[in-house]
């Protein structure tokens, strides 16, 4: 079993930030809660924790990402609770990227297990898009590419 832990790139830890001022401190100075908080007070306060408790699991999410090349399959882990597990026969491709349009989290037939937003691969899996940011590109591809074809190789004997 091979483990690969990337870390987040500074970029990303740059966009998580900026999302939590646009979506907390930006619409609560336009209400007025600096001028007058006591009026706006119930209202600010779990306008603010919720994107902050989002915040706090995505940059989780982000330090605690995890690819593993088990026996028969590929799991990917970002956090608490973004999971994967795919067997090497259903992966079709892998390709390179040098742009991760899905980073953590899924959407209509992609899905997205990265802490980077550039330099990542793509598991092409049906007409499912799985993108992953290992470490070292050319290593986990490389890595991965070969236990495909060793299972494969297996299945036709």
């Amino acid at each position: 079993m091979q483990v690969d832990n990337p870390s987040p790139s500074s970029f990303f830890v740059a966009v998580m930030l900026f999302f939590i001022f646009l979506v907390t401190i930006l619409p609560l100075y336009t209400m007025g809660f600096f001028t007058d908080p006591s009026v706006m007070q119930p209202i600010a306060i779990p306008f603010f924790l919720t994107p902050l408790v989002i915040f706090v699991l995505i940059i989780h999410a982000g330090y605690h990402t995890e690819y593993q090349l088990n026996e028969n399959t590929l799991d990917l882990r970002c956090g608490w609770l973004i999971k994967g597990r795919y067997l090497y026969k259903d992966i079709e491709a892998v390709t390179p990227v040098r742009f991760n349009s899905r980073t953590l989290g899924a959407s209509y037939r992609q899905k997205g297990f990265c802490n980077r937003f550039t330099n990542g691969l793509c598991l092409h899996i049906g007409k499912d898009k799985v993108f992953i940011s290992p470490s070292d590109n050319e290593r986990f591809q490389f890595e991965l590419q070969l236990k495909i074809q060793h299972l494969k190789k297996s299945l036709a004997e």
